[in-house]
């Protein structure tokens, strides 16, 4: 992005409506990222510290509730920039919005607040739980053969950063049968949740003269972090069930000469072919030359993202 500004600074060159849009498309992407890479640890960390100092207050509460919602929104944000690939009629409205940041909102909450509660007690244990996890999750992303950055060294990053999003939430990554790996992604991690919040109601039974008791009973917050995880399932499914397109035709309405955008469209291969254009040294590529080649990337990445996230 930095050699592409640098460019069209010194050469008077702006960018096409079609690849603004699509560096969008992928910022969106980095916002996602971002929140689970940064605002979701950060968030488990401050809970933690909440728990351990017993300071349960109302602005407390509203600090924690804004954090798990900008989590969901940064989930929503994405989800609406890939519906830009669908057909009008199917572009996401209101009541399905609403609906989606609502189960996500629903689903990530008790998993960030398990992971907060295992790791007020048993603080030395989260490093191994989580390094044990994510290690899975990213051979998981590994096998299921992700085809996202132009290098081995960048799709394994790239695997890396999913594997950590599914420590907290679902994230399709490739094509296929994603019902069954949803279902296989929330038994293991709904397991996983369990576990961390049976290890912490046994800790807080055995240490329950040392710990400071809690301002709500342990077994009225297990239940209700239980019956919240299930309505976010729920949701979810209802989700899926009345407002997720089905297998739709992904292009882009033709306006102002932007191209259609297909899943299998050839101008998304240019840079899988492995064919080097004949150009000038890339030392002395023109900007036109240096946009086609950064927006290329661009093209790939939305062209996965978009045919995995619907087909």
């Amino acid at each position: 992005m930095l050699e592409l500004s640098i460019s069209s600074f010194e050469q008077k060159y702006t960018l096409q409506n079609e690849d603004a849009e699509n560096l969008g498309h992928d910022l969106s992407t980095l916002g996602l990222f971002k929140a689970f890479s940064e605002s979701a640890p950060q968030l488990v960390l401050m809970l933690t510290n909440i728990i351990q100092m017993q300071d349960f207050q109302l602005f407390t509460v509203i600090k924690i509730i804004s954090s798990l919602s900008s989590l969901s929104f940064s989930v929503l944000s994405y989800h609406r920039s890939m519906r830009a690939f669908v057909p009008e009629k199917l572009k996401m409205g209101w009541s399905s919005s609403i609906i989606y940041f609502l189960w996500n909102l629903f689903l990530i909450g008790p998993r960030v607040v398990c992971v907060s509660l295992f790791a007020s007690v048993l603080p030395c244990y989260i490093t191994a739980h989580f390094l044990s996890l994510w290690t899975l999750l990213v051979l998981w992303a590994w096998w299921q053969k992700t085809d996202f950055m132009d290098t081995k060294a960048g799709e394994w990053l790239y695997r890396a950063t999913v594997g950590l999003i599914w420590y907290f939430t679902w994230f399709n990554v490739a094509s296929g049968n994603k019902k069954l790996r949803r279902i296989i992604y929330h038994m293991v991690i709904g397991a996983d949740t369990m576990l961390l919040l049976g290890l912490w109601w046994w800790r807080r039974s055995v240490e329950s003269a040392r710990l400071s008791p809690l301002p709500i009973n342990p077994y009225l917050l297990i239940v209700m972090l239980m019956i919240i995880y299930i309505i976010g399932l729920a949701l979810k499914l209802v989700y899926y069930w009345k407002f997720h397109p089905k297998q739709p035709d992904l292009q882009k309405d033709k306006k102002d000469g932007i191209s259609q955008m297909k899943p299998q469209a050839p101008c998304y291969d240019m840079v899988d072919s492995g064919e080097k254009p004949e150009t000038e040294p890339e030392s002395v590529l023109s900007a036109s030359a240096l946009t086609q080649r950064f927006t290329s990337g661009i093209h790939k990445r939305m062209r996965n993202m978009a045919v995995n996230f619907y087909c």
